[in-house]
């Protein structure tokens, strides 16, 4: 009789722990939130400091961060640092 009880906690136990593990890696699958980045363009290589145009883009990944300036698109990058003068990280839209 001991024996039956054990063998049916168990298989309950065993089935509650995996019940509980779904839900709780579940939580875990939640979307961060869009953080907002400056973004910089360049519509002139000429110049000599490309990080001077700013923009808002977002570092979560999806499309490409651009933007149209007079009819010619441009892609937008980030700065690893604030004091960096060139900008080199890919940057993504605002959604």
């Amino acid at each position: 009789m001991k024996t039956n009880f054990l063998k049916t906690m168990m298989s309950a136990t065993v089935i509650l722990l995996a019940i509980v593990g779904s839900v709780a890696s579940k939580a875990n699958t939640v979307k961060s939130p869009q953080v907002t980045v400056p973004g910089y363009y360049n519509p002139n290589p000429a110049i000599p400091n490309p990080c001077n145009l700013v923009i808002q883009c977002n570092n979560i990944a999806g499309p490409i961060c651009t933007i149209t300036v007079g009819g010619q698109s441009y892609q937008a990058f980030g700065k690893v640092s604030p004091n960096d003068t060139v900008c080199e990280v890919t940057l993504y839209r605002n959604i």
